[in-house]
């Protein structure tokens, strides 16, 4: 079941915006250094939960964000 935005729970465009362009970059580097075929869905979802709890919790610098998601993500 999947939560309802709420004003509680959504994040501002440009976080959004940061999200994306940092989980786009994270996943083109992988894919370099390990092969498309490393980077599973489920990599990919991963990496994105991660970006997205730590943007909630105030992390919005890119290098930090992708840095501290792929710490959660063994590949």
């Amino acid at each position: 079941m999947q939560a309802a935005v709420t004003s509680q729970n959504a994040l501002p465009p440009f976080v959004l915006r940061i999200i994306r362009e940092t989980f786009e970059s994270t996943i083109g580097e992988l894919e370099q250094r390990h092969g498309s075929h490393a980077v599973t869905d489920y990599t990919r979802a991963a990496l994105a939960r991660q970006m997205v709890r730590l943007a909630r919790n105030g992390e919005c610098n890119p290098a930090r964000l992708q840095t501290q998601a792929l710490n959660c993500v063994h590949l």
